[in-house]
């Protein structure tokens, strides 16, 4: 599944990757069950995405909905042109680029 924005995040959704400040330090681990507490981690430390493994029950089937993968390279594209004077490589710069392309694709425009 891929990232998702911390406002979609529910508990009982389990992490699949670790999730990391962009000073190094772990914040969760992977593997672990998103909390109520998780969250208010998350939302202190700037955390705008995490990779979850699942969605929690019930989750909206509109928000399960992905982009293929030509429409993620497209939009991909065209953000790196945006960004062209960005270093990307840096985690604050790469997470807002990834950040507007996700919103690019869930807009639709």
């Amino acid at each position: 599944m891929p990232h998702l924005g911390i406002e979609r995040i529910e508990p009982g959704m389990v992490l699949m990757e670790d999730v990391v400040h962009m000073n190094g330090r772990i914040l969760i681990r992977a593997g672990c069950e998103i909390t109520e507490k998780n969250l208010k981690v998350l939302k202190t430390w700037g955390i705008l995405t995490v990779n979850v493994a699942e969605e929690a029950p019930g989750a909206d089937a509109e928000e399960a909905q992905t982009a293929s993968p030509e429409q993620i390279h497209a939009a991909e594209e065209r953000f790196r042109a945006l960004f062209r004077h960005a270093e990307l490589s840096h985690p604050a710069l790469a997470e807002i680029h990834r950040y507007r392309v996700r919103r690019f694709l869930d807009s639709g425009s």
